[in-house]
């Protein structure tokens, strides 16, 4: 079915307005906040082969190291997207990149455990706060038949970020043994650039028109979308009381939980898996090297291509969920066997990061789309700070795991996390292509079927 068939309405000035420069920079500079995310989050894992040995860590330590970024996360996660809702996302796109890059830069000048803990638990939170508010900044002021691929995007390029972090921090280590602290503190210059393009951009006009401000939101809703649109166009109803009250009600409750356990099941493999490549690699009898490394980011990203342009507008977001739990199940049981040849692990790879580098992007589309604007960001702040618990724990435990139960008992580990994502899908996951921004988040819409239209909205 073609996207938007399945909706009958009068032309939306602003969810059927042409895609401009400007809504480039909004996709560009949210893309830009998720690569930053994969830079950090990646580098670590070649540095800690360096800091371990320097600072005398075991197990334990190195593996609080690795997850506490993922344990500020989601504090940031939870802290960015209510304050957000309550002063608007316009000053915390910025605020939040000038605290990453002076965190990165001052990992330059660490010289025990403690501190280093400290600053990646603060990068953490910054980037917390940029899952919370960005992608509802960006799911508010994009048509919607762009909506999907430019929500989509932001988490792919993750792993673009995850692969470069390797190129260069690989690179960086032949330097010394002090040359960990030039990898982790690169990051600084990513963020720098992001934080430039977010530098002067407007208040969301829908947040402004929940706060009645809606001489604000007109004169931006003219000067982003034409000086044709409307702002009634971009008017909401009432779907709650308000506040964190709205998400504690009904379907609004269920979506919340939906999108947390999608984005936990998701990514806690994902982080474990990438904050100790080497060393699961070398487990799987694929060597330790940081090429491995490398292509199976750069598969992730190969795996979203098609979705990011065809599949999510065309295919939607339910099946996409779906497919990529199944082919991350059938990985991880085929992994876990012992003994198999390596090009079957590697093919077991290749399948992996090629159907979740698709299924990922739902990372990014579900939190945008799925709740009103007075509470978006809380939502986005809440399921992120939910996928966070999950990967911070499976990162902390990946080195212990390794070490006391071998890589098998990991994989099976990892494969019942897919399969629970296998059930979540089929029982919850909804359909929002083709629907306005207030479709998608309205509870008569939304709902948590089969996948099967609920009845149809009033027209605007």
């Amino acid at each position: 079915m073609a996207e938007g068939a399945n909706t009958v309405e009068s032309v939306n000035t602003v969810d059927d307005a042409p895609f401009t420069a400007f809504h480039w920079r909004v996709a560009i500079f949210g893309a830009g906040g998720w690569f930053v995310d994969g830079y950090v989050l990646t580098s670590i894992a070649v540095a800690l082969e360096q800091i371990a040995p320097q600072f005398g860590l075991g197990g334990t330590a190195t593996g609080l190291i690795g997850a506490s970024a993922l344990v500020g996360i989601l504090f940031g996660a939870l802290l960015g997207g209510t304050i957000s809702d309550r002063i608007g996302r316009r000053r915390l796109l910025t605020l939040d990149l000038v605290l990453f890059v002076v965190a990165s830069v001052l990992q330059l000048f660490v010289g025990s455990f403690l501190p280093l803990l400290i600053l990646r638990f603060i990068l953490g939170l910054a980037i917390g706060v940029d899952y919370a508010v960005c992608s509802p900044y960006m799911a508010e002021l994009t048509p919607r038949r762009q909506r999907g691929p430019v929500l989509a995007a932001p988490p792919t390029i993750w792993f673009v970020g995850a692969a470069v972090a390797y190129a260069v921090t690989a690179g960086i280590a032949g330097l010394g043994e002090e040359s960990w602290r030039w990898m982790l503190a690169s990051s600084a210059v990513p963020a720098a650039l992001v934080l430039l393009l977010r530098i002067g951009v407007p208040e969301s006009p829908r947040w402004l028109m929940t706060r009645g401000r809606v001489e604000e939101a007109w004169a931006v809703v003219r000067s982003v979308f034409g000086e044709n649109a409307r702002v009634e166009d971009i008017a909401e109803d009432d779907e709650g009381n308000g506040g964190i009250r709205t998400l504690l009600e009904g379907g609004y409750l269920k979506r919340t939980v939906f999108v947390g356990l999608l984005w936990l099941l998701q990514i806690s493999p994902v982080f474990a898996i990438y904050t100790f490549a080497p060393t699961v690699l070398r487990a799987l009898g694929l060597g330790g090297g940081y090429v491995g490394s490398i292509v199976l980011s750069l598969l992730f990203v190969v795996g979203a291509i098609p979705v990011i342009f065809f599949l999510i507008n065309g295919w939607g977001r339910r099946p996409v969920a779906i497919a990529g739990f199944v082919a991350a199940t059938i990985s991880f049981v085929i992994l876990s066997f012992t003994g198999i040849p390596a090009w079957l692990v590697a093919a077991s790879f290749v399948f992996y990061a090629l159907f979740m580098g698709g299924a990922q992007t739902l990372e990014g589309i579900y939190p945008g789309e799925l709740f009103p604007t007075e509470v978006r960001g809380t939502a986005a702040g809440i399921a992120a700070a939910m996928s966070r618990i999950g990967s911070a724990i499976s990162t902390f435990l990946l080195p212990v795991m390794l070490e006391s139960l071998g890589i098998s008992t990991v994989m099976i580990g990892l494969a019942v996390l897919s399969a629970l994502g296998v059930w979540l899908c089929l029982a919850w996951a909804p359909e929002t292509r083709g629907k306005t921004l207030r479709e998608a988040s309205g509870l008569a819409v939304a709902t948590m079927s089969s996948g099967v239209r609920a009845n149809q909205v009033h027209d605007r």
